[in-house]
């Protein structure tokens, strides 16, 4: 009995949900053979093996086993800083194993046919900045576009939706979402041609956990004409620990007491990045530099940290907060701060709740707790506890908050207004909200063209 090792946070949701007692939300996510397809009309796209990793890789952080289909003798192509040759090898780089074992859930990538799909199989397919997904047995029109944040954010709806299935949701797999990443809320698809944009070219990530770490896979999933020309400024000061292999996305079995911005950096200069790191959390002492990115990423969970933004010399930072316990945790919210709408501000009155506490009492009030302590099962009711001032976390969430904070830095740097704050939930991921913002007169973060499928995009390690 008890947590599976690692994977508190995920687990919580199905335990904190008040559907599963400890035993049986462990057994939900370990009995889960998720086969993850590459369909035979996609193989070689770049945005196809793009969503395909990015399945596999959240997928192994939340079920028992992943195994692939359709990469068998695949040259690698996606930009992704993997020292890999063919796609099969990505594949396991990134967490999937090898299985003759039936598949009990299959996400199909792409709008091809595959063999041996499960009985509870979704499709991922993108269209230019649109992310999509359906039930496996509805035909899907061609995939499109050389934008890899629709393939990303397709892949991360797929992922949650085979979640939400052992959530026991009963429209999991059985219904059609999507998300256009450039106008989230409306149908607008956004530019068809990549000379149409600018990507960042100059950034600063702050916080380097769940959500830094999926800024970062997103960001190196994008096609930069010369990845060289890009400058990243990693700050944060924490060691990976047990909880971060499920909940982070760059974060491997093995990194336990690893800095965190010694693993993105890493990333980072596999993709050719120019990297400079500040090892210490945000305070009142951090100021942006004459040569320093002024447009800022910010993966922080403490509003009191968050409220320190302002004033630091950024021109923007887009801002991602999640849910933190069964109900909400794959809520999310994007807040894009300038010199008109200011972080202090924004967070006034939010005032940090105890940690402890809150996730003491969020804990103690689920029916697995209570059953524990009625039981006399000392063991499970401290296996609960253990993971007091936890929240919960599920990768695939972070991934699509990722995808849309992106989106923002890609329309601020050409020319666009990004939307002042972006509101949804990822099992409703239609019902979000989004409020556009004014654009600005006068832009002064760094921008680089958009390259092509060759070349400088293959991500692996020179």
């Amino acid at each position: 009995m008890g947590f599976t090792k690692g994977r508190s946070r995920v687990q919580l949701a199905l335990v904190g949900s008040g559907k599963f007692d400890l035993d049986r939300s462990k057994h939900q996510l370990e009995d889960v053979h998720l086969r993850v397809h590459l369909s035979v009309d996609n193989l070689e796209s770049v945005q196809a093996q793009t969503a395909f990793l990015t399945a596999v890789a959240l997928a192994c952080r939340c079920f028992g086993c992943v195994s692939v289909d359709g990469a068998s003798g695949v040259p690698y192509r996606a930009a992704l800083p993997l020292d890999c040759s063919t796609l099969e090898e990505a594949a396991a780089c990134v967490g999937a194993t090898s299985s003759d074992t039936t598949p009990t859930h299959s996400i199909l990538i792409g709008h091809g046919l595959a063999a041996d799909i499960a009985p509870m199989a979704v499709r991922a397919t993108w269209r230019h900045w649109i992310a999509a997904i359906a039930p496996s047995r509805e035909t899907a029109e061609p995939c499109e576009g050389s934008f890899s944040l629709a393939a990303v954010a397709a892949a991360a709806l797929a992922v949650g939706e085979v979640f939400q299935e052992r959530l026991n949701n009963p429209r999991a797999g059985r219904r059609s979402q999507q998300i256009s990443l450039w106008s989230p809320g409306t149908a607008e698809p956004g530019p068809t041609s990549p000379d149409a944009v600018l990507l960042p070219r100059d950034i600063w990530l702050i916080g380097l956990g769940n959500l830094g770490q999926a800024y970062l896979w997103a960001l190196t999933t994008l096609n930069f004409q010369n990845p060289k020309d890009v400058s990243v400024l990693l700050q944060d000061f924490d060691h990976v620990d047990d909880e971060n292999f499920a909940t982070s996305i760059l974060t491997g079995a093995d990194d336990e007491g690893t800095l965190k911005n010694f693993i993105a950096e890493q990333w980072c200069l596999g993709r050719r990045f120019r990297v400079n790191r500040i090892d210490r959390a945000l305070d009142e002492l951090t100021v942006v530099g004459p040569q320093e990115p002024r447009l800022a990423f910010s993966g922080l969970d403490k509003i009191s940290v968050r409220k320190l933004l302002g004033g630091r010399g950024f021109q923007y930072i887009v801002d991602a907060g999640l849910g933190a316990n069964a109900n909400d945790f794959d809520r999310f919210r994007i807040n894009t701060f300038d010199e008109t709408f200011a972080p202090d501000v924004h967070f006034d009155g939010q005032g940090d709740v105890d940690e402890t506490v809150r996730a003491n009492a969020f804990v103690e009030a689920t029916p697995a707790y209570k059953y524990a302590v009625e039981s006399a099962c000392s063991e499970e009711a401290c296996g609960l506890l253990a993971i007091a001032g936890k929240s919960v976390a599920v990768p695939y969430v972070s991934s699509i908050a990722a995808c849309l904070v992106v989106a923002q830095a890609i329309r601020l740097v050409s020319g666009y207004a990004a939307y002042k704050s972006i509101v949804g939930q990822v099992r409703n991921i239609e019902g979000l909200g989004a409020h556009l913002g004014v654009r600005a007169e006068r832009l002064i973060v760094g921008a680089t063209p958009h390259g092509s499928d060759q070349g400088e995009a293959t991500g692996k390690r020179a």
